[in-house]
């Protein structure tokens, strides 16, 4: 149970971090007139927080 609850909150921090990253990474892209390098960087930030 306690595992479980931290497992939980680890997820809940990591999608946060991914949400925040992604805002700022969108706003950069869309002031260089671009959005393409959006994608990827989710998907390394994914990557990345699967290990949580």
């Amino acid at each position: 149970m306690h595992l479980n609850n931290v497992h939980n909150s680890n997820r809940r921090q990591a999608i946060i971090i991914i949400l925040f990253s992604w805002q700022r990474t969108d706003y950069r892209a869309i002031s260089k007139g671009t959005r393409t390098d959006t994608p990827a960087f989710i998907n390394s930030v994914t990557l990345g927080s699967t290990r949580f």
